[in-house]
């Protein structure tokens, strides 16, 4: 996922969207974890 602001990406803002991705995964492997244990109906489904 790239999100383009009006000037498009700059080298600081390519890394800053490495590191949102990298947050972003990470928290979706959380959810999946927590979901995973917590809510098993919904794997299941």
């Amino acid at each position: 996922m790239t999100v383009v602001g009006p000037f498009g990406l700059s080298v600081r803002d390519q890394a800053l969207e490495t590191d949102v991705q990298a947050g972003l995964a990470a928290v979706e492997a959380g959810l999946l974890e927590a979901t995973k244990s917590e809510v098993p109906f919904i794997t299941g489904a």
